[in-house]
């Protein structure tokens, strides 16, 4: 198959991604290197996909088949989708991280160490780091939730940052507002509120909203990885159908008024 093919069957929902052959989507070596490529940096220009849904579909066929080879590769594609404003992508890129499990979780916590050695660029605001920071420690909560055994590691790594007293509170929140998911966060409780302490007048208002949100967060169940790539997979050929039909509307509209 062709990238052309790829995106054709996805435009059509047809091939691998008519919705009965994504219930039993198997991996399948050539597939997973045309996804693989698909996402490499650079992209290459689709005139007749300006919103990559080509890119944002190899990424979840990736998370579907739960090939976690192409982990490293998903997550370069977080940041350039950072840096050109792409949505999609970065929905769906934790979920591919949870998907990876032990592979996922070592690749996002590996990159949030690289940009941590400058944490005043991550800050700043002035580029895309910040979010991607973000979406890797949300990538690693991904992992607790996908896999509950990953969760002792995740709430640690949290506690780490909030007792560094010269780490950016900035970023401690990223990471108090992702281990809210997870009911051993009750051992963070004396941190957290030491650090809504910090934010005065809205402190206590802050941190009993976090406990509000955790409870709420605890009753929620949430889609797998492989549901959840399932379902955006779907949402793309929707968005499909829906911009041909007001495509078509827009010709017959153009026809009337000539």
């Amino acid at each position: 198959m062709t990238r052309e093919q790829w995106l054709l069957q996805l435009k059509e929902g047809t091939g691998i991604f008519d919705a009965t052959s994504l219930e039993i989507l198997a991996p399948d070596p050539e597939m997973i290197a045309l996804a693989r490529a698909i996402i490499r940096l650079p992209w290459e220009k689709n005139p007749d996909d300006e919103f990559l849904r080509l890119e944002t579909s190899a990424i979840a066929y990736l998370v579907l088949v739960k090939a976690s080879q192409a982990v490293h590769e998903i997550i370069a594609s977080e940041l350039e989708a950072e840096r050109v404003g792409h949505a999609w992508i970065p929905e769906i890129v934790p979920q591919a991280i949870g998907a990876f499990g032990r592979v996922g979780f070592d690749a996002a916590f590996a990159r949030i160490l690289e940009l941590e050695r400058d944490t005043a660029a991550l800050v700043s605001l002035e580029g895309n780091l910040y979010w991607h920071y973000w979406s890797m420690v949300i990538g690693l909560g991904d992992v607790a939730s996908e896999f509950p055994e990953f969760e002792v590691a995740f709430v640690e790594l949290t506690k780490q940052r909030l007792e560094q007293t010269d780490f950016p509170d900035q970023l401690t929140e990223l990471w108090v507002g992702s281990v809210q998911a997870f009911k051993s966060s009750s051992s963070l409780e004396a941190l957290i509120e030491t650090l809504f302490a910090k934010n005065q007048p809205t402190a206590k208002r802050g941190f009993s909203e976090w406990l509000e949100t955790r409870e709420q967060n605890l009753s929620l169940t949430l889609p797998s990885s492989r549901q959840f790539a399932k379902d955006l997979l779907l949402e793309i050929r929707a968005d499909y159908l829906e911009q041909t039909r007001l495509g078509q509307s827009q010709t017959k509209e153009d026809r009337f008024f000539k």
